[in-house]
């Protein structure tokens, strides 16, 4: 008889919660309104593994998202400023991945951050090309400010006389 070891009774119970809470189906590609129309969301899978970082970082689920981030890419080829999103994400999906638990923190929050943003672009019909280029320039500012403290901590120190 095999024992059980702590990690996969965490596991189990993980997934019984998110199944409690999520009900057991597997969600569609599609989603449906408040007035009861059904979109499609294409952004479901990446959602999915933005949400499991979260919970656990390993090299299957970062290798997932990048992979997620390349297939988003060829779908919205055609939109340059999800386009520059997804490169941002993916841009931080590759250092989160080298890094894995030893990352900057500010990373995860500029992770979250840009999804939250991607998402409000790619399903509110609504906005104007210069209401994106706003939520695109701050989420772009977040991540320059990050990858400043990123270079400045792997710059060594100087040496004065």
């Amino acid at each position: 008889m095999v024992s059980e070891t702590p990690e996969d009774t965490f596991s189990d119970e993980v997934e019984d919660r998110l199944e409690h809470l999520f009900g057991e189906e597997e969600p569609a590609e599609m989603t449906e309104t408040n007035d009861g129309a059904v979109i499609d969301y294409p952004l479901r899978e990446l959602k999915t593994i933005i949400l499991s970082i979260d919970w656990e970082i390993t090299p299957e689920v970062m290798a997932g998202f990048v992979d997620q981030v390349g297939v988003l890419q060829d779908k919205f080829s055609d939109d340059k400023i999800v386009l520059v999103f997804l490169q941002l994400l993916g841009s931080l999906g590759e250092y989160i991945r080298k890094n894995l638990g030893q990352s900057h923190p500010e990373a995860f929050r500029n992770l979250n951050s840009l999804f939250v943003g991607l998402e409000k672009i790619v399903q509110d019909e609504d906005l104007t090309e210069s209401e994106k280029k706003i939520i695109l320039s701050t989420e772009l500012s977040k991540y320059k400010q990050l990858k400043g403290e990123l270079t400045k901590s792997k710059t060594p120190a100087t040496v004065t006389k």
